[in-house]
């Protein structure tokens, strides 16, 4: 009778085990498309992000190839009110002042 019982005990721990191990490898196989399912995530998120880095590098080049011309065109301005005797940035005068000025 021991015998039996021993096998009966046993019987039982093999059982739980091998459940056990089902119930593992179906929240493996759940956790591992979790993990795809995360991955693709990451992957659109990280274009989506270098996307607006490449967007702000084109509005900082935009940007500053206005304020190029700006400076240009104020450069252009400054010797024509040089020569005709207007002093720069007087509004008194009737001179038109600068649109922007890169000192600080």
């Amino acid at each position: 009778m021991i015998e039996t019982e021993d096998l009966g005990r046993l019987e039982s721990v093999v059982e739980k085990l091998l459940s056990d191990f089902n119930n593992l490898m179906i929240e493996k196989n759940k956790l591992e498309t979790l993990l795809q399912q995360k991955n693709s995530e990451i992957e659109k998120l990280q274009e989506s992000l270098d996307n607006v880095h490449s967007e702000k590098t084109q509005v900082h080049e935009r940007v500053s190839g206005i304020l190029s011309s700006i400076e240009k065109w104020e450069h252009h301005q400054s010797p024509k009110e040089e020569d005709s005797g207007e002093e720069k940035n007087d509004e008194k005068s009737g001179s038109s002042p600068q649109l922007f000025s890169m000192n600080r």
